[in-house]
């Protein structure tokens, strides 16, 4: 009975180390009506694979100044979807900064001058990530 039992757990210890564990993240956003889920593959080993979701690689520029265009060029990357398929989306952000295309661009306002917290939407139709960062508006230097 011990050597069955024995020989159970082991073929067992076996298998479990083949197999990747898949866990399912569930994320309730801003608008408390959204929810997205994203497939995590996370092997034995402890290497964690994010798939089919839409990424931000680059860092948002976190200085704007009054009357001068503000640009962030996001380097977005998308392993199951076309370049443009890919769409963007200000969540939450000043009323003056836009989306074209799949920039973040504008120009802020002279009473603009404080610190904004920006989230963007990128999406490619069937998973999304929500990217949060923060501008600080000023006033730009006449000294140069």
């Amino acid at each position: 009975m011990k050597k069955n039992i024995t020989i159970l757990l082991l073929f067992s210890l076996i298998i479990i180390s083949m197999i990747s564990v898949s866990l399912v993240v569930k994320k309730k956003y801003l608008d408390k009506k959204e929810s997205s889920e994203v497939v995590l593959t996370e092997s034995v080993k402890g290497t964690t694979n994010l798939s089919n979701v839409p990424i931000i690689k680059n860092i948002a520029p976190t200085n704007a100044f009054i009357g001068q265009e503000y640009r962030f060029d996001p380097a977005i990357m998308d392993a199951d979807t076309y370049f443009s398929n890919l769409t963007l989306q200000v969540v939450q952000g000043p009323t003056w900064l836009k989306v074209d295309g799949l920039s973040v661009v504008g120009i802020p306002p002279f009473y603009a001058e404080e610190t904004n917290k920006i989230v963007l939407k990128i999406s490619d139709g069937d998973n999304f990530t929500l990217f949060t960062f923060y501008i600080l508006v000023q006033k730009p230097n006449e000294s140069l």
